[in-house]
């Protein structure tokens, strides 16, 4: 289909006088620019939500690493007196 419109384009712009020509030229530049530019900005849009995801799973594993030292470093027998009714609630269930 973008075949045969590229086609008719063609022929209407064979039609056309050599300043009629450059003015659509020059319109068709500017849209490549702007859809270039539009592009990079894309890209540098992407590149940074990346860099930031990157970034807040870090801080997520930082997170993780320190509330395990916390369980690790807890002396208060807590978990020992738990556990007992933790796993009698998963076998009822």
């Amino acid at each position: 289909m973008k075949f045969y419109i590229l086609l008719g384009l063609l022929s209407k712009l064979d039609n056309l006088n050599l300043e009629e020509l450059i003015e659509i030229k020059q319109n068709i530049d500017e849209l490549i620019q702007s859809k270039t530019s539009l592009s990079q900005d894309t890209n540098i849009l992407a590149s940074s939500i990346n860099q930031m995801n990157s970034q807040n799973d870090m801080q997520a594993l930082d997170s993780m690493i320190e509330l395990v030292d916390k369980w690790l470093q807890d002396d208060s027998k807590y978990d020992k007196e738990v556990y007992s009714l933790i796993e009698d609630g998963l076998i009822q269930n």
